[in-house]
């Protein structure tokens, strides 16, 4: 799907103007929250650069301005630079085009003044020093002046212009990165229309900007360097052959185990070696399980292991004739969590503690509950592994987190 991703991408950059409207809608959404009504792009660069440039005005001299003043006098300029005229222009003779021309001329003379008259005030909200009011609050100084409204619009309209700048010279040929990241996202939303996907955000986004970043910037870093990457296995050949755009000088190391790849996405063997060239080394001797764990692991899935661990207990049961018993820290590993498992353990559901993304403490005292997809670098003296419906790589998993005990519950 990246590919077309991709194309929906170039064919953006081919018509620049086309992604014009979608940023200008964007920009829109940041003023709303301010309460400003959206205007047309060209509106923006003329009230904001003009608003804006009448920071450079040096500091006059005032005696009773306060910062309540400044708040009201700096949101009336908003106003009045921001205001949208609905109103349709008609020009019926050169004595309306001239009054038209008088009252935009006074309008931005008096917006100027308004502006200049208060910069200073700013200034000098700057150098005051904080005091507080009999509730605690600050009322002057940086801190009162960052605690305002005005000063959140301030903020607001100096990000818009930044924006405004560099998608004006985006529109022109160049290569801003913000601006080209919004234009990464608009090409997800394209692609995640065309699929139905709705709004939800996938794990893939993230990596389709990477490359799309790198071919577009070219790579991160042309250093030599080393990457050692761990769990290898559970990564695409997608994604590995991504990092190796972004760091193409880059040495890298791939630490895994092939049998625990459980994603869908995992990457062979065979796609490493082809794609990277690398020496493959195996390491046979298992540290972690007893055994006679080993031995069965070796004996059920065709295994190659050496047991380097001290003498343990293997035992098959029915899932009806299983009795759940705590002995350390002690997991039940199902495929799914789902009201079958959930009904087979009913008389144990007080010494349940479920395991899941939002969850992953373990529970000495109780019977960790957890799904294969979740178990993966964890391990315990005792695991029950139910294991309908898993495959051989997740029973081979679910079979290697067991210490001293491993009881396999079967249907």
């Amino acid at each position: 799907m990246y590919n077309e991703y991709q194309k929906i991408l170039d064919n953006c950059l081919k018509d620049r103007d086309s992604f014009k409207h979608w940023a200008v809608r964007v920009m829109n959404s940041i003023l709303e929250r301010y309460g400003y009504s959206p205007i047309s792009l060209g509106d923006y660069q003329e009230k904001i650069a003009l608003w804006l440039n009448s920071m450079k005005y040096g500091p006059k001299d005032f005696t009773d301005n306060s910062l309540e003043n400044f708040e009201e006098s700096i949101a009336a300029a908003f106003a009045d630079a921001f205001k949208e005229d609905t109103e349709k222009k008609t020009e019926k003779s050169p004595e309306d085009k001239r009054k038209r021309e008088e009252t935009a001329r006074e309008k931005k003379e008096k917006r100027e003044k308004t502006l200049s008259d208060n910069m200073p005030m700013l200034k000098a909200v700057l150098k005051q020093v904080p005091t507080k009011t009999a509730g605690g609050k600050i009322k002057t100084g940086l801190v009162g002046l960052l605690d305002t409204p005005s000063f959140g619009k301030l903020l607001c309209l100096t990000y818009v212009r930044k924006h405004i700048i560099e998608l004006e010279h985006f529109l022109k040929g160049g290569k801003e990165g913000t601006v080209y990241f919004f234009l990464c996202q608009y090409a997800m939303s394209i692609l995640k229309d065309r699929y139905h996907l709705g709004n939800e955000k996938f794990s893939f986004e993230e990596i389709y900007y990477i490359r799309a970043l790198a071919k577009y910037f070219g790579p991160l870093s042309y250093e030599p360097t080393w990457i050692f990457i761990d769990e290898f296995q559970n990564y695409s050949l997608f994604e590995l052959e991504i990092l190796r755009e972004v760091y193409p000088k880059a040495v890298f190391n791939f630490y895994g185990d092939f049998s625990q790849c459980i994603e869908e996405k995992g990457v062979k063997e065979a796609d490493v070696v082809s794609s990277f060239g690398v020496n493959c080394y195996t390491i046979n001797e298992n540290y972690r399980n007893a055994l006679e764990i080993t031995q069965y692991i070796n004996e059920k899935l065709g295994k190659d292991m050496y047991p380097i661990g001290i003498h343990g207990d293997v035992e098959e049961v029915q899932f009806d004739n299983c009795s759940f018993e705590l002995n350390g820290r002690t997991a039940i590993i199902v495929k799914k969590i789902d009201s079958s498992v959930l009904n087979r353990l009913t008389g144990v559901l007080s010494y349940i503690n479920l395991v899941n993304t939002s969850n992953m403490n373990l529970d000495y005292g109780k019977l960790n509950l957890v799904e294969i997809q979740n178990v993966k670098g964890l391990e315990f003296e005792t695991a029950y592994v139910v294991e309908a419906d898993m495959s051989t790589n997740e029973r081979y998993v679910a079979y290697t987190r067991a210490i001293n005990r491993l009881i396999v519950v079967q249907k």
